[in-house]
């Protein structure tokens, strides 16, 4: 019979969140620790800008290949009619029996926040471009 493991605690549970969170937080931004990824995100970036990556010989005509700008503008506009077009962005589960209207005040309010007094489109549409090319993207709240 497999072994319970003993149930850590919120604060337990925070802890251990924040601390996968810093022993990713390098290898995420593409530190020097990790130079394959930043090369690829520089080429990445490299060819959403549609930067001649391979140049042809002096006095030769050179090609500017812009397939992965196109291939990033039209996959947004996909994204963010999913993420952008429902009423509702966030939704909290009510914990305990009685919960439903604090739950419901809960989503009501954070519903508000993300997308009236923040540029949500806007927000999602940088968040998209920088997953779409470099690898991840992310969205910081405040």
């Amino acid at each position: 019979m497999a072994e319970k493991r003993p149930r850590l605690s919120q604060a337990e549970r925070e802890e251990n969140l924040k601390a996968a969170i810093d022993a990713y937080y390098e290898t995420a931004y593409g530190s020097e620790t990790d130079e394959e990824l930043a090369e690829s995100r520089a080429s990445a970036t490299d060819r959403y800008l549609g930067t001649n990556i391979d140049p042809a010989p002096v006095g030769r005509s050179q090609v500017r290949d812009r397939t992965t700008f196109e291939v990033v503008e039209w996959t947004k506009p996909s994204l963010l009619r999913i993420f952008t077009s429902g009423n509702q962005i966030a939704k909290f589960d009510p914990v305990g029996p009685g919960d439903e209207e604090q739950a419901e005040q809960e989503s009501d309010y954070v519903n508000y926040v993300i997308t009236q007094r923040n540029n949500w489109f806007q927000i999602c549409n940088d968040w998209f471009s920088d997953a779409l090319i470099l690898k991840n993207g992310y969205a910081y709240a405040y």
